[in-house]
């Protein structure tokens, strides 16, 4: 038969007619690789994770990418949506948290065997959900209007609970509401978004960092007290200021305080004018020395009125109970004398009228002679010789005279014939002249017995 002629060089032909496709094939559509990414992951059997009480979070992105070899015109035609990639949370490595991916290719174009994956594996951030209960706290905004103070203030929720992943949890301080106070001048309620702070007081917001962010509450109700303000003075008497001991004075008390700020219901404080202390509880009677008094103030007011700052219950009082001091000083240049008669003379036949006063140490630095005035009266006295008591005046009466004086004085009729003049008893010369006003005589009589 004529087909099996020259079979061999048939063969040959056949062979080479298909290598010589081959050739100009792979010039026509050369062979050649690809990456194909941004192919979706699906994570499946994550509730073994949830279920648990758990949660994760991807380490990267859920996209693969792959490597396809083929020919330029198979190429073309693949894309991304020919391939699925999916981890399988049950094939975790649970020391590592890598979980294997695994992409398929839809299209028959391309065989298993010409993809190549590049990834191979996602990880996962595997967390706790965590619960924690925090404590509201109040920040206030603003000045509260003059003579008005901020009482208590009360928050509704006290507290609230926050579920986040254990990470989150650990970033949260406190939590904490803001009320605007700006000219508040009664109670108020503001109702206010509750926000989450982290140890430097900044402003958290969970719910960006998670997902899993949970709040039993977003906002509180805040009630404001305000009360309305008032400083009283401090009226009181002390008893028996005349009655200190012999030799000693009071001379004033001495208040820690002499106004105490007050709050309460503005129809209340309108009431008041002051705090009162009751009569004896300051009593200087037989005193001498300073008496010190410790008053719990809150106990003189009353039960609606409450102090503004608690540091003022205790009212500190000192009592100035001082002792006296004597000095003596020499008149007998002061003593003047009123019912003179024109026609007689009158002779002071004593060198010194000496006189002892009682006060303060420092008030006698401001006492001089010139403040003593001494008179005696010779009304209707004929010529002779008299001791007559000298009337003592002084411009301060903080200056206590403790003793009598008089002075011996003669009155001479000059035209009648001279009579020898009469002497003193000797025992009413006097040693020395005392020394000037305010000064102690180095030597001289002892102040009289009272």
């Amino acid at each position: 038969m004529k087909l099996f002629r020259n079979l061999g060089l048939k063969l040959v032909s056949v062979v080479v007619a298909v290598i010589l496709w081959f050739v100009i094939m792979s010039f026509a559509d050369p062979s050649s690789s690809k990456v194909i990414s941004f192919i979706p992951i699906s994570l499946v059997n994550d509730n073994l994770i949830t279920d648990s009480g758990s949660v994760y979070s991807v380490d990267g992105s859920l996209y693969a990418s792959v490597r396809v070899t083929g020919t330029t015109s198979v190429l073309n035609q693949i894309s991304a949506a020919d391939f699925s990639a999916v981890a399988d949370v049950a094939s975790m490595y649970d020391l590592t948290g890598q979980v294997p991916v695994v992409v398929t290719c839809s299209s028959n174009l391309i065989e298993a065997e010409q993809i190549e994956p590049l990834t191979r594996s996602v990880r996962l951030n595997i967390e706790t959900i965590m619960s924690r209960r925090f404590p509201i706290t109040v920040e206030t905004v603003g000045k509260i209007m003059d003579g008005f103070l901020m009482g208590q203030t009360t928050v509704s929720p006290t507290s609230v609970v926050v579920s986040a992943p254990e990470s989150v949890i650990a970033k949260i301080d406190h939590a904490g509401v803001s009320i605007n106070i700006s000219n508040l001048s009664e109670p108020a309620e503001y109702v206010s978004e509750i926000i989450l702070y982290n140890d430097a007081g900044e402003e958290l917001n969970p719910s960006s960092m998670t997902p899993y962010y949970r709040i039993t509450s977003e906002t509180a109700t805040v009630t404001a007290e305000v009360f309305s303000v008032k400083t009283l003075p401090i009226i009181y008497s002390v008893q028996n200021q005349s009655g200190v001991a012999s030799g000693f004075r009071f001379t004033g008390a001495e208040l820690s305080k002499t106004g105490i700020q007050v709050q309460g219901l503005k129809s209340r404080l309108a009431e008041l004018t002051g705090i009162v202390i009751p009569d004896g509880r300051l009593d200087v009677a037989g005193a001498a020395g300073d008496i010190q008094i410790d008053l719990n103030i809150a106990g003189y007011l009353p039960d609606t009125v409450k102090l503004t700052d608690p540091e003022d219950q205790i009212l500190h009082i000192v009592l100035h109970v001082e002792q006296l001091v004597t000095d003596v000083y020499d008149v007998i240049n002061q003593i003047e004398l009123y019912g003179i008669d024109r026609s007689l003379e009158y002779h002071k036949l004593d060198s010194y009228a000496r006189l002892w006063f009682r006060a303060l140490k420092e008030d006698f630095n401001h006492f001089s002679v010139s403040m003593i005035h001494a008179t005696v009266d010779v009304s209707d006295l004929g010529p002779g010789t008299y001791d007559l008591p000298v009337s003592v005046r002084v411009d301060d009466d903080v200056f206590e005279r403790i003793n009598e004086l008089t002075i011996r004085l003669e009155i001479v009729d000059p035209g009648a014939s001279q009579q020898p003049v009469e002497q003193p008893p000797e025992e009413l010369l006097p040693p020395e002249q005392p020394g000037e006003s305010g000064e102690e005589p180095e030597q001289g009589p002892e102040p009289p017995a009272e």
